[in-house]
């Protein structure tokens, strides 16, 4: 019985303590850290070629607008399919939209509709990188006035971005073992990781260039795709 008094008041003692000094309570759940923030980056050979290209026809009316620009679209995807036939590659439907040309009249200052626009936007895909100067060719050829970007990406890049996160998380590994070493202190558990990756595609060329008549492919140079990680760790010592 007094074996089990004497138990209740060392457990009443501990719990005013913590009441009355929250910040002993605090101290003591708190882990001593090292915070490290480490980054890795690698160029690769990308694996495929993004484009998107557009079809613009502009006319006082909307259906003649929109006639003409259906036949050079149909005419542009055509051409496309013949160039392209891989199972891997694809063409699809960006955007379509049919605006208001809108003119200003300085006489009764109101602006009044002119005429329409209507563009058509296509992505196509292709896994067939040294096809991608006449892919553009064979669509301005054809119709397609705007060429709006082109990306040069490495399809599915987990296995490559999982190679690079490996690397960061190493390094800051190391350099948390070189702290910890210089401290004098030892390194013996993980408080928090938190990865976040980086994916930079290095070409887009501009419209108005490629637009201009040429008796040969647009020469396009896809570079290289470097894949970044980023990692922080937050490592307990003692």
């Amino acid at each position: 019985m007094k074996k089990l008094t004497m138990n209740l008041v060392v457990i009443v003692l501990i719990l005013l303590c913590s009441v009355l000094n929250p910040a002993l309570a605090i101290e003591q759940n708190r882990q001593n850290t090292i915070k490290i923030t480490a980054k890795s980056s690698e160029s690769f050979d990308p694996d495929t070629a993004v484009v998107v290209l557009a079809v613009q026809t502009e006319d006082k009316k909307v259906p003649t607008a929109l006639q003409a620009n259906n036949k050079k679209m149909n005419k542009v995807i055509s051409a496309l399919k013949e160039l392209i036939k891989d199972e891997k590659d694809s063409i699809k439907t960006s955007s379509f939209s049919i605006r208001p040309i809108k003119t200003w009249d300085k006489r009764d200052k109101r602006s009044t509709i002119t005429g329409y626009n209507v563009n058509n936007s296509i992505i196509v895909k292709t896994k067939q990188i040294d096809k991608i100067g006449k892919i553009i060719d064979v669509s301005i050829e054809n119709g397609a006035n705007n060429v709006n970007n082109i990306n040069f990406v490495i399809d599915n890049n987990e296995k490559l971005y999982q190679k690079v996160l490996a690397k960061a998380s190493k390094k800051a590994k190391g350099d948390a073992e070189a702290i910890a070493d210089a401290l004098g202190v030892k390194i013996s558990g993980i408080k928090s990781v938190n990865a976040s990756q980086g994916y930079y595609r290095p070409m887009q060329y501009d419209t108005m260039a490629l637009g201009k008549s040429r008796e040969s492919s647009t020469p396009i140079a896809p570079g290289n795709v470097d894949i970044n990680a980023n990692v922080t760790i937050e490592f307990i010592i003692e």
